[in-house]
């Protein structure tokens, strides 16, 4: 890291070469009405969140009771968590997931080298329908091209994907219908909510996600 003073301010900011070609750039949210309508409706509503602060659901809704908190918080220990692609993030993601005592699994169209999966213990799956039947967390790491969008429709959430099963998408929003999603949350069959990247898709799937996740 190499910290530099930004120009008229105390603020510094870091360049981090070794994760990225990009340095990081100091972020100064917006103060006026009219920088906020260039956000994307989802990124307003989390600015304004941090700017009222708003307490958490527990709080709002009568007391901070731990049990509750933690009522839909489960250990890793001994999950099935498998990902979609096991590219430079998806294997940096198994890395970091192997000191929980995981069983982890991966497909992709590249099998990683033998060495590989012996020192993640990993388990191979030629097809993704394959290993969404046995995870209970699939995280999902691959690009987006026409045989990714819509890969987890209606299908793979229902047919395949086990009752209760969690998704974390950390790619492109597309690459899950979100309408189906939003009804496996509301239908029980999806226990958690998706990550999104993509402001345009942050409206109504993120608020049906969080209505389902909040009111458990």
């Amino acid at each position: 890291m190499c910290p530099q003073m930004c120009p008229n301010s105390s603020i510094y900011k870091s360049s981090l070469p070794s994760r990225s070609s990009h340095p990081l750039k100091p972020h100064f949210p917006p103060r006026s009405s009219t920088a906020s309508k260039n956000l994307s409706p989802g990124r307003q509503r989390r600015l304004e969140h941090r700017r009222l602060r708003l307490p958490p659901p527990q709080v709002v809704n009568g007391g901070w009771n731990i049990a509750d908190c933690v009522s839909r918080a489960y250990d890793l220990e001994q999950m099935n968590v498998g990902t979609v692609a096991s590219g430079r993030i998806g294997l940096a993601v198994l890395r970091r997931l192997k000191p929980f005592d995981c069983k982890l699994h991966y497909t992709d169209r590249h099998r990683l080298p033998e060495a590989v999966e012996k020192e993640l213990n990993l388990t191979y799956h030629e097809k993704v329908e394959d290993m969404v039947k046995i995870c209970d967390v699939v995280t999902i790491n691959c690009p987006l091209h026409p045989g990714t969008e819509h890969l987890f429709d209606e299908k793979m959430i229902f047919q395949n994907m086990k009752k209760g099963s969690y998704i974390v998408n950390t790619a492109r929003g597309k690459i899950c219908d979100k309408d189906v999603v939003a009804r496996a949350l509301k239908e029980g069959h999806l226990a958690g909510k998706i990550a999104l990247k993509e402001g345009h898709l942050a409206g109504k799937l993120e608020t049906d996600i969080d209505m389902r996740v909040d009111d458990q």
